[in-house]
């Protein structure tokens, strides 16, 4: 059984941090924000382009190992969405056990898509690249 002991961070300091993080060029690829026994929040880069802006970040809670009917799995959910100013967001896909995260971050003008599937023995994470008309 999974204890849900989601905590949103959308009002908190780290939040804070995340988004000072997000849109200086210091900023990392991933941020981990908190971590605990089998479970771990992590922030990762979306949308970004040749000059080191940034879309936003998507901050995933990743949960190892989940037993669920016998077999070993990976929980993945989607903690929050930081975006920079004038961008806006449609998950696509949810994520749940080894199951993607599909996020859509898009302004008038640009668009980028985050992907991220965690499996045991397997994590693809694409921040994807901004794509501007």
């Amino acid at each position: 059984m999974t204890k849900n002991i989601f905590r949103p961070i959308r009002n908190s300091a780290l939040a804070a941090l995340a988004l000072v993080a997000m849109l200086t060029s210091a900023a990392s690829a991933a941020q981990i924000f908190e971590e605990g026994p089998n479970y771990h929040v992590i922030g990762y880069e979306a949308g970004g382009d040749s000059t080191g802006f940034l879309a936003g970040m998507v901050v995933l809670r990743v949960e190892y190992p989940v037993v669920v009917s016998g077999q070993v799995k990976v929980l993945t959910t989607i903690s929050d969405v930081l975006l920079a100013p004038g961008y806006s967001y449609v998950v696509k896909k949810a994520g749940g056990y080894d199951a993607a995260v599909e996020v859509d971050l898009f302004n008038a003008n640009c668009s980028a898509r985050f992907k991220a599937v965690y499996k045991p023995g397997k994590t693809v994470v694409d921040g994807g690249a901004l794509s501007c008309r």
